[in-house]
């Protein structure tokens, strides 16, 4: 192999695995994010949608490709120059919001929690809406998004008319924030009656807790919700009642009117990053007065996660819901060629970064000899599920195992790949869980659903024995007892959903089983399969699924039911009174209201296990950290030199800034990090205690 070629080939990879907005630059140092723009459908389907002047949703897990999309949307306007794009990183603003601990100590008494959430939400908001006229700025100061000409024309009444939108921001004319002896009489005189015991997102589902974990778990934390629905009205509308929202709308669209600009796009990413009543806040308060009031003059294109998604009071048959992930997004297009139309996309994706990056075809670091091309990409499909950034992982992984060496990637190789990224980055959500901050129910949720996963793992090994003894051959292979797949009834997908969120097990298609029932069949990830000695997918000779695992084997319907059953009990918090699973669904319509008489009481979901809290409880306080920090050090540890806080966040989902901060912590309060300065910029890497500390949580 020639080196230059393999260094290529190894950019072509890097590029794969950035995260988010991450610019990917080549030799002289031209942008190539949108240049390597790859559609997950031909014709560039998923862009023309997001180009509509509708709102529009973006659904899809980490790393399918929303913050690339949101690039890629923004090239396009500007190119047009008539309709004005506005990025914001949601998650970012969000979490430089928060209150200080100084200022939770100054001030103390009962209504301290939900006053923290209101000074949170209302910083967060002002925060989000400076934002807006920040992008308003840059984009007309210093990008020059239109013609010089009305630039120059314009350019003095722009800056003024912005200089005033952000100075009665700044000065609390146009919004401002009522002090906590005001807000204590504003809940006083509307009688709203707290309960300790009450707590955020509480009997959503008998497994409520194990769908929501994976999501800002430590700003949750961080900020006691422990407060009535009443408080959270009253909150929404404190914070509602602090700026005219029509005012702010009309004067945005006077600024862009007056320089031809016909709409204006706002890009939320990361959005579904926040917690659950910051969600409903910032859509109820901006969001959706923003998208009904302004005369279809401002759009909104919202990355969101599957089940994190709420739209409020916007009518959801007038925006647009684009699916990003494998199943969602194939079967609305053709059923039976869901996987002919992923591995075209894998095949495109990597195409298009070899032209790029190498001048050559990718199969230079293949095995072909005895391989054809196509049967590589089908792997790599069925390894990542088209997620870029797990593709780029796994290369990563075959490029230190044979590229290096000048050994050419076979089908082994890839293999080993998906099982050494299970090992080294999937399986880690589960130890950082347990070493974070995170409350302890979380903990515990989090714990149970690993539970889960090993008796689904655990039954799949065990079918591979079943069907080598079967004696009715028909509708087997012997020699190839696959078991990696399996189906389950659609009433229990809310069980599995944060494992398939987290990419444990992947939704590949709905049938009818041998009993003419609906059913969801799920694959389980290619690297647990590898690891377990699962063969993945359905035999040569057997049409793939349909026929093969809707068979009654296959079915965990009972599976997942009897682990229900020891999960959980489903009581009301003030009675006591017990309900069955199948009494859910009418809790849900009557918000979990517990239906005896006199009780006021809300149906909760507790934990019948107290293994896990032991367990827990047994990590020294002073092991753990919140969970950004932790995939911090977990993604240092990968590191074989220092990286700078740009680079680092082009890989993990935290931002440069943010990076800065933690680490500043992570170097002086823990010893954790090494900060080195050169050339005035930081570099970061572990220390020994660091090591020590990552192999201490990868091992538990």
């Amino acid at each position: 192999m020639i080196e230059a070629d393999k260094k290529n080939f190894f950019k072509l990879i890097d590029s794969l695995k950035k995260y988010r907005r991450a610019e990917i630059i080549n030799n002289n140092g031209d942008k190539l994010t949108t240049k390597l723009y790859v559609d997950l459908l031909r014709d560039d389907y998923i862009l023309d949608m997001c180009l509509r002047e509708n709102t529009t949703f973006l659904i899809g897990r980490k790393g399918t490709g929303k913050s690339t999309i949101f690039l890629k949307v923004e090239d396009e306007l500007k190119k047009k120059g008539k309709i004005f794009p506005c990025y914001i990183d949601v998650k970012t603003i969000y979490d430089a919001s928060k209150p200080t601990n100084t200022f939770y100590e100054e001030v103390g008494n009962k209504y301290i929690p939900s006053y923290k959430r209101y000074i949170w939400e209302f910083n967060f908001i002002k925060a989000m809406i400076n934002s807006i006229i920040e992008k308003l700025d840059e984009g007309f100061i210093k990008q020059n998004l239109f013609s010089k000409i009305i630039f120059d024309d314009k350019k003095k009444e722009i800056i003024k008319k912005l200089s005033s939108l952000r100075e009665e921001l700044l000065s609390g004319d146009a919004i401002s924030r009522i002090s906590l002896p005001q807000f204590e009489k504003y809940l006083t005189n509307i009688g709203t009656k707290r309960s300790d015991s009450q707590k955020e997102n509480i009997g959503l589902s008998a497994v409520a807790g194990i769908e929501k974990l994976n999501f800002s778990s430590d700003i949750t934390n961080t900020c006691d919700t422990s407060f009535t629905t009443e408080e959270q009205k009253s909150i929404s509308n404190l914070i509602l009642e602090s700026f005219n929202i029509q005012e702010l709308i009309d004067k945005i669209q006077s600024i862009l009117k007056s320089v031809k600009f016909n709409s204006m796009f706002i890009l939320l990413d990361d959005f579904s990053e926040l917690d659950d009543i910051s969600i409903k806040y910032f859509t109820d308060i901006i969001i959706a007065p923003l998208n009904n009031r302004s005369n279809e003059f401002i759009k909104f294109k919202i990355a969101s996660y599957p089940t994190r998604t709420y739209f409020g009071a916007i009518d959801p048959t007038k925006i647009d819901q684009v699916e990003l992930d494998f199943f969602k997004l194939y079967v609305s297009h053709n059923k039976s060629k869901m996987e002919e139309l992923a591995i075209d996309f894998t095949k495109r994706i990597l195409t298009k970064r070899s032209d790029v990056y190498l001048k050559k075809d990718i199969s230079i670091f293949f095995d072909v000899s005895k391989i054809d091309m196509n049967e590589y990409y089908k792997l790599l499909f069925q390894t990542s599920f088209n997620v870029p950034r797990i593709m780029g992982y796994i290369l990563n992984n075959c490029y230190e195992s044979a590229t290096i060496y000048n050994k050419p990637i076979t089908i082994k190789v890839i293999k080993n790949g998906a099982l050494k990224y299970y090992e080294n980055t999937l399986y880690s959500f589960f130890s950082e869980t347990t070493y974070s901050t995170s409350s302890m129910n979380e903990k515990i949720s989090i714990l149970q659903l690993k539970e889960l996963l090993d008796e689904i793992v655990k039954k799949a090994k065990q079918l591979k024995t079943v069907i080598i003894k079967e004696k009715n051959a028909k509708n087997y292979d012997k020699n190839f007892p696959s078991s990696s797949h399996f189906h389950i009834f659609p009433s229990y997908e809310n069980v599995i959903k944060t494992l398939e969120l987290n990419y444990f097990i992947n939704k590949v298609n709905e049938y009818k089983n041998r009993d003419s029932k609906d059913v969801s069949v799920y694959s389980i990830n290619y690297g647990i399969c590898e690891k377990n000695n699962i063969l993945f997918g359905a035999p040569e000779n057997i049409e793939y699924e349909r026929k093969y695992f809707t068979n009654r084997i296959f079915n965990y319907s009972n599976l997942i039911s009897n682990y229900l059953d020891n999960l959980k009990v489903i009581e009301c918090n003030s009675c006591g009174k017990v309900y069955s699973k199948e009494q859910l669904h009418h809790l849900e319509f009557y918000h979990y209201k517990c239906n005896e008489e006199n009780c006021s009481g809300t149906v909760e979901t507790k934990s019948m296990s107290s293994r896990y809290s032991h367990l827990i409880q047994e990590i020294p306080d002073g092991l753990l950290l919140p969970r950004e920090d932790i995939k911090i050090l977990i993604e240092l540890s990968h590191c074989v030199k220092a990286i700078s806080a740009k680079e680092l966040a082009s890989i993990v989902d935290i931002s440069s800034q943010s990076i800065g901060q933690r680490s500043i912590k992570l170097d002086g309060t823990h010893n954790l990090v090494s900060r080195v300065k050169r050339n005035n910029k930081y570099y970061y890497e572990l220390t020994d205690d660091g090591k020590d500390y990552v192999n201490k949580i990868l091992a538990s």
